[in-house]
């Protein structure tokens, strides 16, 4: 399978070009989250650690998938939540970690679609995940601590949002 990457979140939308070889089947995240001990320093357990990736997952507001023109149905039938799996970050990693191994686990929207056929196409997807909860009975947003480290961020935006469109060639 060839594996199209989403984004850590983006203010704009984000257009990509690749070429795949013929018959190789295409997996891509429409939304997922990954977290792991590294990463999540308050979480002890592996249960923890599951029960975040969930909770940020919960809180999906959107998801949207077109592939040539045509709209993926019934989305939030795809959400998986893998094993918790062993991760190594690298050194000068993109995250702000220590370099080695840890425990990890991921929990999102997934889109596996059979080989397409030679000559161009387009896929695009998108989502939205609430970055504060909502208390219907005050009217307002509750910030949450779990997102402390960004809460700049969330102030100005109140929820991840990823949009992005790839223009394939199969070969």
């Amino acid at each position: 399978a060839w594996f199209l990457a989403g984004s850590f979140g983006n203010l704009a939308p984000i257009t990509r070009y690749c070429k795949i070889p013929k018959n190789m089947a295409i997996l891509f995240p429409i939304l997922e989250k990954e977290d792991s001990f590294a990463e999540d320093i308050d979480l002890k357990t592996e249960v923890e650690l599951r029960l975040r990736a969930k909770e940020f997952m919960d809180r999906v507001r959107k998801l949207h998938a077109v592939v040539d023109g045509t709209k993926l149905e019934g989305l939030y039938k795809y959400r998986v939540q893998s094993s918790v799996f062993d991760l190594n970050f690298p050194t000068n990693c993109i995250y702000d970690v220590q370099p080695g191994f840890t425990r990890a686990v991921c929990d999102g929207y997934w889109v596996f679609l059979r080989p397409l056929s030679s000559g161009h196409h387009e896929i695009q997807f998108s989502g939205e995940v609430a970055m504060k909860s909502y208390d219907i009975v005050t009217d307002q947003f509750i910030d949450d601590p779990l997102y402390a480290h960004m809460k700049d961020h969330i102030d100005k935006n109140v929820s991840f949002v990823l949009d992005i469109t790839y223009n394939i060639t199969v070969e």
